[in-house]
């Protein structure tokens, strides 16, 4: 598997998207997650050394606990992609095939922190911004998507598509999130 390396300026992307994405899922239930109250603090990556428990939480049978580990798995990937690279082959499998909503959307959600080979990737988080049926979901994918920038540009199309499902585009914080990733790729300022 080819990781790029992370650059100062795909780090601030790459935080810049996770606060998108909370925005967007914010109003959104579709996914069923509970909202923590009071909790401004933002969260810190897991060690390396905690990887592979993480890697033993992705083939267990509760879909929190395999949400939680893909999740863990996606924060340490921003720190240091090569630190999780076991784990890039299950979470692909987890987006694509896992029943729960959440397990999906932190699947989509760690692909794009770790960054492994757009080749690969971009294609399955295009598909998924197509055709998952759940909206949360679908804006993780396309988070995803932006953080890869210019790599994803096969992704455009998708997305102006899937823009257009959204009647008030400067209201909408949904459609502001799939803007934002298509500016990402475009290399578009606002």
């Amino acid at each position: 598997i080819h990781v790029r390396g992370l650059t100062t300026m795909k780090r601030m992307l790459a935080m810049s998207a996770l606060v998108l994405v909370g925005l967007a899922l914010a109003s959104s239930s579709d996914a069923g997650g509970k909202k923590k109250k009071g909790n401004k603090t933002p969260e810190l990556p897991p060690p390396a050394s905690d990887i592979p428990k993480y890697m033993k939480m992705l083939n267990g049978s509760n879909s929190e606990s395999r949400a939680l580990a893909i999740h863990k798995i996606g924060l340490r990937g921003l720190v240091n992609a090569n630190d999780v690279l076991d784990a890039v082959d299950p979470i692909r499998t987890a987006l694509e095939k896992d029943r729960n909503a959440n397990v999906r959307k932190e699947a989509a959600l760690a692909l794009g922190n770790i960054q492994p080979d757009p080749k690969d990737t971009v294609p399955l988080l295009t598909k998924t911004v197509k055709q998952d049926k759940v909206m949360d979901v679908r804006l993780a994918a396309t988070v995803a998507l932006g953080q890869y920038a210019a790599e994803a540009k096969s992704a455009l199309p998708t997305l102006r598509e899937f823009s257009g499902e959204f009647k008030d585009k400067k209201k909408s914080q949904q459609a502001q999130t799939v803007m934002a990733a298509i500016r990402s790729i475009s290399g578009k300022k606002k």
